[in-house]
């Protein structure tokens, strides 16, 4: 039997830019942190200009570490402070039994000079906030597998002698609870605790007096992990005309956090040579398991992607397949995705955050698609030779048949009906 094949040749462009764009029902100057019930290690990595709890403020006490007061305590009151303020850390008891939460609203648009901090701190133990977007880890970013440590205290390079982190048993690495078990590791050692992280506090130990600085920046607030496409598979795979779901490309979408989100301006663009629209069908892009967009009569050239859908937490298998027709030669085909990097064509809702895109490029299988395999059978009857038999004769061949399959079929015989007629 005479076989031919063609290829079709699969590359799929991802052309990312650096954001998906935030919620535009809110613009999003604030972060929102949960307190439980409890003592929690709280700061703000703005300029605050107001603040409020989700339940009346007298379920809460807010002290700072202060070594001038007798107990070695301050509130806000004591040192001066109206607001939460950028590099200090703060100890607040949530007095309820349940979560509760603090809203800092951060001041937009602050000046060049409101936006640069500088705290005096003492030799010995000091509590600091963080205020650093260069190094900072995102709220409830995935860690990072990079330590920050260092990059937040060059400002006090030498001076520093330990570091301590309240929140380190927290399995939440976002969480502001302070443990039963602290971290602690002298500076040469530092990396090996978590990452510094927005709305936490810290504690430092001074050999000496020193100088903290921080700053920040006046754009929206990212509190959230940014979304990956990675883990491409590569390689050629083998399919045949006359098939259904035909991966063009197979990769990984990872965010840190569940996200909603609309999707409209963005493209699958198709090119050929060769094919005509009537030739494929259904192209879809599934992540999950989920369909998050279909075009069932998908042409040679322009096809618009638009969609409302969602992406879990970690990391989603996704997929780009096509279905393929009967075709009659040699073809060729060229897949691109183009507009995911405009920011313009994308809505994420639900938890009203920004989230960034990282940059890449990801290419497709080639598809090696080959004339539909069909198995067949044929049956050939072949008469015995007529002779004359006894009665108490056994294996009297009345007849023979050969059954012949084509190489790669399989037979299986389910059923053998045997009718005899008497002469």
């Amino acid at each position: 039997m005479k076989k031919t094949f063609f290829t079709i040749i699969i590359s799929l462009v991802f052309c990312l830019g650096f954001f998906i764009n935030y919620s535009k029902a809110e613009d999003v100057y604030y972060h929102e942190i949960e307190l439980a019930p409890g003592w929690n290690a709280v700061s703000a990595a703005r300029l605050v200009e107001s603040h409020e709890f989700s339940t009346s403020s007298d379920k809460f006490d807010i002290y700072l570490l202060d070594k001038d007061s007798v107990s070695g305590w301050a509130t806000m009151a004591d040192l001066g402070q109206t607001e939460f303020e950028p590099l200090f850390g703060y100890f607040i008891n949530n007095k309820t039994s349940e979560n509760q939460t603090l809203t800092l609203h951060y001041k937009q648009d602050a000046s060049p000079s409101e936006r640069l901090f500088i705290r005096n701190l003492d030799e010995g133990w000091n509590v600091i906030g963080i205020a650093n977007p260069a190094y900072s880890q995102r709220q409830k970013e995935t860690e990072a597998g990079v330590n920050n440590i260092r990059g937040i205290l060059s400002s006090m390079t030498g001076d520093v002698e330990s570091v301590l982190d309240f929140t380190y048993d927290q399995t939440d690495k976002s969480s502001v609870k302070i443990g039963d078990s602290w971290g602690f590791k002298n500076m040469n050692d530092a990396s090996q605790l978590n990452n510094f992280r927005d709305t936490k506090a810290y504690g430092v130990y001074l050999s000496s007096d020193s100088i903290y600085q921080g700053y920040q920046d006046n754009s929206l607030v990212r509190a959230y992990s940014p979304l990956v496409f990675s883990g491409l598979k590569e390689g050629t795979k083998i399919a045949y005309e006359n098939s259904e779901n035909v991966p063009l490309i197979e990769f990984t979408a990872n965010t840190g956090y569940p996200i909603d989100f609309t999707i409209n301006g963005a493209t699958i663009e198709l090119w050929s040579q060769n094919l005509n629209d009537s030739d494929i069908s259904n192209l879809e892009l599934i992540c999950g398991g989920e369909s998050i967009a279909k075009i069932d009569s998908p042409v040679i050239g322009h096809n618009n992607i638009s969609a409302s859908s969602s992406l879990s937490v970690g990391e989603s298998q996704c997929q780009v397949v096509v279905d393929i027709g009967e075709l009659g030669g040699d073809r060729n085909l060229q897949a691109t995705i183009r507009g995911l990097d405009n920011e313009d064509n994308w809505d994420v809702y639900g938890n009203n955050i920004r989230y960034d895109i990282i940059p890449s490029e990801i290419r497709g299988y080639w598809v090696l698609i080959r004339n539909e395999f069909i198995p067949y059978i044929s049956l050939a009857k072949e008469d015995a030779a007529n002779s004359k038999t006894r009665s108490d004769q056994i294996n009297v061949p009345f007849g023979t048949f050969k059954i012949t399959a084509n190489s790669g079929a399989s037979v299986e015989m389910t059923t053998l009906k045997l009718t005899i007629d008497s002469v």
